[in-house]
């Protein structure tokens, strides 16, 4: 149907006196400023659970083994010195909690899963300690080890960062509900590779802002987003997908919730077994809270209270 120039006169007109019409007209998107406000003391605190599920299955459909990891982990991290310009300069990360527990199961001789008895371990990156401190001169960050661990994989990451505050997922700057935009390839590749797993090739990032939320008196933006990363397993392209949201408070200028799911497959050849096919899936929950330096970290569980009364009498 073309329109003339009778009828858009028409409709306009019929827009403009029937009222029902014109307030159907959709409001405009409203801005948001999509970037991390960070201060001097600043201590935010990011509470993690991570279940990650790995199943692995000979070419004939039986499976081997599944094997089930959760993490629970505590991590904070203190900004102790801001530049005029509002960049931080000397940042510290340590671990204060966190536990492992694992689930193996493996196949019986009359072909059924067995799940095993759960083992629960203190993570190796508890009490770690890494100071990051800004170098004007070299225009570069300085990664030191006040305590920990250094071979233990999160804190090796940690050491290795460029920038210890870096999120390619925030954009750092205004966005309106509805918009959508590319993370940097480069700024992926950095911020989830890691010394200890196969190398990010590529790395792709779609985010939108999909909408604001109201919580408690506070409104968050909810950014949905999906990455695919390759990475080199020993020649071979493995592609890992994840997807998920973050909610941003805006009012604070910081990221309060991280929810996501991941995915990956691969097909390897194992001397003894043959072809193997191997399915990764996990999800992972970040919780963020925000202080002062200083503030006393949150309470241990009871739980991780007896661990450590376990630990300190096995020292014993």
């Amino acid at each position: 149907m073309k329109w003339t120039a009778l009828s858009i006169a028409g409709l306009l007109a019929l827009t403009l006196t029937v009222p029902g019409l014109a307030q159907e007209a959709k409001p405009e998107a409203r801005t948001v400023m999509l970037k991390q406000k960070l201060t001097k003391e600043l201590k935010i605190t990011d509470e993690s659970t991570d279940v990650t599920t790995q199943t692995v299955t000979l070419t004939n459909g039986m499976v081997v083994q599944t094997q089930t990891e959760t993490e629970s982990q505590l991590q904070v991290t203190e900004i102790l010195e801001v530049a005029e310009d509002g960049s931080a300069t000397k940042v510290r990360v340590r671990w204060t909690h966190g536990t492992t527990e694992t689930i193996r199961s493996q196949m019986n001789q009359q072909g059924q899963l067995v799940e095993g008895e759960p083992v629960t371990e203190a993570s190796p990156h508890k009490g770690a300690s890494v100071l990051h401190t800004w170098n004007a001169e070299k225009k570069a960050w300085e990664n030191t080890l006040e305590k920990g661990d250094k071979e233990a994989s999160k804190v090796k990451k940690q050491l290795t960062k460029k920038d210890p505050l870096a999120n390619p997922l925030i954009p750092n700057r205004e966005v309106k509900v509805g918009d959508k935009w590319d993370a940097d390839e480069q700024g992926l590749k950095d911020f989830f590779g890691s010394p200890d797993a196969p190398k990010v090739t590529k790395a792709t990032g779609k985010l939108k802002a999909e909408e604001i939320v109201e919580e408690e008196g506070a409104e968050y933006l909810r950014v949905s987003f999906e990455i695919v990363l390759t990475l080199d397993n020993m020649g071979k392209d493995l592609d890992a997908t994840s997807k998920g949201n973050y909610y941003f408070n805006i009012k604070e200028g910081r990221v309060a919730l991280v929810e996501m799911e991941m995915g990956a497959a691969l097909e390897d050849e194992h001397p003894e077994l043959g072809k193997l096919a191997i399915a990764i899936e996990g999800t992972l929950a970040i919780e963020a809270a925000y202080g002062k330096v200083g503030d006393k970290d949150r309470e241990p569980s009871k739980a991780e209270e007896e661990e450590e009364e376990e630990e300190g009498g096995m020292d014993g």
